[in-house]
This record gives structure tokens, C-alpha cells and sequence, in this order.
């Protein structure tokens, strides 16, 4: 049995996602449930960093065809219904997340 690890990439986080977030997300959950900043941060944010963390991530693609360097990983889920990230990669294999944008519309939009 193998203990080889899959193929991983460094990844970062730019300020200015952060900057978004902390615009975007309540500091505290709300009185309706909403998720707020350190929800994303403990319960989302791990998760996409994963994802383009994986060299060969079936859920991370190209933002635009032929320009390997950018890539884009959308995703769904019971905290936010719709979550969009986008990265760049950098010379030596890095890949820094450079925006990030969520629906923050309610839930009953989606119903």
C-alpha cells in the first residue's frame, strides 16, 4: 500500500478577498440564519482552497479557454447557494485565489 500523497499545489488567498468578504457577510449570523463572515472563513473557505489546491480537480476549470493560468471553481451549497472563485497560477506551480463572489440573495429566491 502507497502513502504517495496526490499532486498539490501552494495556494493563497488575495487581501482583497478577504477585503470582499468582510464588505459582503455579516461579522455575526444573523437573527434569520444567514451566514456570516466567520462562517465562510471556518466552513467554506477551507473547502475551495482544497479544491484548487488538487492539480487534477474535476470541479476546477478554466475561466477562459485556452488561458490555463486562470481558473474558476463554482460550487453550491447549504450555507450559500451559489459561490463563484476565481485563481490565477503563478510561475512554479502557486495558485492565488484573486476573487471570490457569492449570491447572497435569500433562499426563498431559490424556491
Amino acid at each position: 500500500m502507497s502513502d504517495a500523497q496526490p499532486p498539490s499545489r501552494e495556494v493563497a488567498v488575495a487581501a482583497e478577498v478577504y477585503d470582499y468578504l468582510k464588505q459582503t457577510l455579516p461579522a455575526r449570523r444573523t437573527a434569520k440564519g444567514s451566514a456570516s463572515y466567520q462562517d465562510f472563513i471556518d466552513l467554506v473557505l477551507p473547502t475551495i482552497i482544497e479544491e484548487f489546491s488538487a492539480v487534477d480537480s474535476p470541479r476546477v476549470h478554466q475561466l477562459i479557454p485556452g488561458r490555463p493560468e486562470y481558473e474558476v471553481l463554482t460550487i453550491t451549497n447549504s450555507i450559500f447557494p451559489i459561490l463563484a472563485a476565481t485563481a490565477m497560477s503563478h510561475l512554479g506551480g502557486s495558485v492565488e485565489i484573486i476573487e471570490i463572489l457569492i449570491d447572497v440573495s435569500p433562499p426563498e429566491t431559490f424556491a
